[in-house]
């Protein structure tokens, strides 16, 4: 393979995953270099990519929640632990972009139980929040996920019928948010 191809495919990952994860560039350059180390010898296919799934996926677990709350006073939203606060797909979770300040996460919370004891069996599911580290790194589409005090909530609906929530969105509803309603949204910027 050609180097220019080469290093331009792996600048374009290190984009890609920057922009989508905020820590998957650094990943993919640590996963090319161990790739680069074990592969001196004997080569492996896939190794590369299998490198990067687990160093991602274990610096998400264990090294990025501390250093975001310590360093930058974030704290992940709940994923698995609050059956009324939880993500609308576990992906926004794998891809860090449910990190929010502490009092965001405690107002949640209060306003999950508070639908709780009016609503038996609702929860708020929510989308994308706010990268782990850096205020002002941007979180795209959003123009307003920066700080740490910005998140989107999913608004559902019932089937008529069963009374069971309505998870999957129809493409006419994707392009409606696409076309600005902020009835889709909820932002909390200032409750705190």
């Amino acid at each position: 393979m050609k180097p220019t191809f080469r290093i331009f495919r792996h600048t374009l990952f290190f984009g890609l995953l920057t922009l989508l994860t905020q820590i998957g560039g650094l990943i993919w350059l640590l996963s090319l270099y161990l790739n680069h180390m074990v592969q001196k010898r004997r080569r492996i296919w896939g190794l590369r990519w299998g490198i990067f799934i687990i160093l991602y996926t274990l610096t998400t677990i264990f090294i990025v929640p501390p250093i975001a709350k310590y360093y930058f006073d974030r704290v992940p939203l709940p994923v698995f632990s609050n059956p009324h606060l939880e993500p609308e797909n576990r992906v926004y979770s794998f891809f860090n972009r449910t990190y929010v300040k502490p009092g965001l996460l405690q107002a949640l919370e209060e306003v999950a139980e508070q639908i709780q004891e009016k609503y038996p069996g609702a929860a708020i599911w929510f989308m994308d929040a706010n990268f782990p580290f850096i205020d002002g790194y941007p979180l795209h589409p959003h123009l307003t996920h920066d700080i740490g005090k910005s998140i989107d909530i999913t608004f559902y609906w019932k089937n008529a019928k069963t009374g069971v929530p309505i998870r999957k969105k129809s493409f006419a509803a994707w392009l409606w948010t696409l076309g600005g309603s902020e009835a889709w949204r909820v932002r909390l910027f200032k409750s705190l």
